[in-house]
C-alpha cells in the first residue's frame, strides 16, 4: 500500500493557483484536488510567501517546490496521507575562543550564525556568547554556514564554519578605528580614553 501510494503521488497531476499564499494554501489545494490528505502541524510551518501557478503539476513536484529552502520534508503514509515533518539534521558541534589584539580572552562576544532568520535554521540554536575565558560552542547544520563574531568597540568578523574547524587558532578581534582613542576631557588637560585611568567626561558637540 505504501509503495503504491508513493508511486501514484509521482503521476497524479493537479492544477494549482496559489499567489501570495502560504504553505497551508498549497496543502489545502492538495486536499481538494487529489486523493491525498495532508497531515501537518501549523507551528512548524515557515511564514514564507508561496507563488505557484500551473496546470497538471504532479503532487511530488508541487511539494518539492513548496518546501524548497525550508527545514521540512514529506512522507507518504498508508491511507493516502502525506505527512509533513521536519528534516533530521546531522548537526555538528564546533567550539573555539575569542581574544583581543593582545591575546587576552574576551567575555560576552556575540557568536551568531549569519542569516539566522532563514527557515532552515528554525527550531535550532543560532547564537551564543563567549564565557569569561573567551570560550564558546555552537551546533551547526553544516560546515558551510558563516559565523559572525561581534563585540562593542571591535571590528566584526565573519568566518565559515569550515575555516573554524580547519584552524583551531583563537579568533582575534581588532578594535574599531578610533573606538579606543576617544578624546576625553580631564581637569588638567586632554588625553585619550586608552591612556587615561582617572575619572573622565566625554566631549560632546
Amino acid at each position: 500500500m505504501h509503495i503504491q501510494s508513493f508511486a501514484y503521488s509521482q503521476t497524479e497531476k493537479i492544477d494549482v493557483s496559489v499567489q501570495g499564499g502560504k504553505l497551508e494554501d498549497v496543502f489545502q489545494t492538495i486536499n481538494d484536488k487529489s486523493k491525498y490528505k495532508m497531515f501537518f502541524s501549523k507551528s512548524t510551518l515557515p511564514n514564507s510567501t508561496i507563488n505557484i501557478v500551473g496546470k497538471k503539476i504532479s503532487v511530488k513536484d508541487l511539494l518539492s517546490q513548496s518546501l524548497a529552502g525550508s527545514n521540512l520534508t514529506w512522507e507518504v503514509l498508508d491511507n493516502d496521507i502525506i505527512a509533513i515533518k521536519e528534516k533530521k539534521e546531522n548537526q555538528q558541534h564546533i567550539a573555539g575562543q575569542v581574544v583581543n589584539e593582545n591575546g587576552t580572552p574576551l567575555a560576552g562576544v556575540s557568536v551568531i550564525i549569519k542569516d539566522w532568520q532563514k527557515a532552515e535554521y528554525r527550531n535550532m540554536q543560532t547564537s551564543t556568547a563567549t564565557d569569561v575565558n573567551g570560550q564558546w560552542g555552537l551546533r551547526i547544520p553544516n560546515d558551510d554556514v558563516i559565523i559572525t563574531f561581534s563585540f562593542i568597540g571591535y571590528q566584526k568578523v565573519d568566518i565559515t564554519a569550515k575555516q573554524l574547524i580547519a584552524n583551531s587558532t583563537p579568533i582575534k578581534l581588532k578594535p574599531e578605528e578610533g573606538s579606543l582613542e576617544e578624546v576625553v576631557v580631564i581637569g588638567y588637560g586632554t588625553t585619550t580614553r586608552r591612556l587615561n585611568t582617572g575619572s573622565v567626561a566625554s566631549i560632546t558637540a
